[in-house]
């Protein structure tokens, strides 16, 4: 009976956590950024198993647009106990070519709205109290470099040092904070 926002949940590993989390019983809020009818499938597949959820729209990168998306799940369900920071882009240049665009937009939607949304989901499990669950999505690429794939490479080690920072942080606090990669 838990309620779930999990970012870039319209395809793709993030469809899949969703999914999972419904069928576990819960109440699961399904962001997307541009595809609004994958969203609406997997809304629609988890209330035809006898679930809970809705579809949120919201780029992650930009904070104003995830205080928009928290507040709209928060207004649809009241709390949030678990995010799934799971939305995030490549982009395939040497770094000594990439281009700036794709670094600012690799960066911001990776880091930046792992950033953003433990911030604004995390705010809101402190003031509730009662503890929560906050995991990212992280790579093996965090760990190790692969050629033409540097952005998120970095993006990916970064989370994974955000998420401990988070956890120390937030432990006082019953949130637990992990990284799947």
């Amino acid at each position: 009976d838990r309620v779930a926002l999990v970012t870039g949940g319209a395809r793709g590993i993030g469809r899949g956590i969703a999914l999972t989390l419904a069928k576990e019983g819960a109440k699961v809020s399904v962001n997307y950024r541009e595809r609004a009818e994958a969203a609406a499938d997997v809304v629609r597949k988890i209330r035809e198993d006898g679930g809970d959820a809705a579809a949120f729209q919201g780029n992650v990168s930009e904070y104003a647009e995830v205080e928009r998306m928290v507040a709209a799940v928060l207004a649809r369900f009241g709390r949030i106990d678990i995010l799934v920071n799971n939305a995030g882009v490549v982009t395939r240049h040497p770094i000594l070519e990439v281009p700036l665009e794709e670094w600012d937009r690799v960066v911001r939607t990776n880091l930046y709205g792992c950033f953003h949304c433990s911030r604004l989901v995390g705010r809101h499990m402190v003031e509730r109290g009662g503890g929560g669950k906050i995991v990212s999505i992280s790579s093996i690429h965090g760990c190790v470099a692969k050629a033409g794939m540097g952005p998120y490479c970095a993006t990916k080690a970064a989370i994974d040092m955000f998420s401990k920072q988070l956890a120390v942080e937030l432990a006082p606090h019953r949130i637990n904070v992990n990284v799947v990669a």
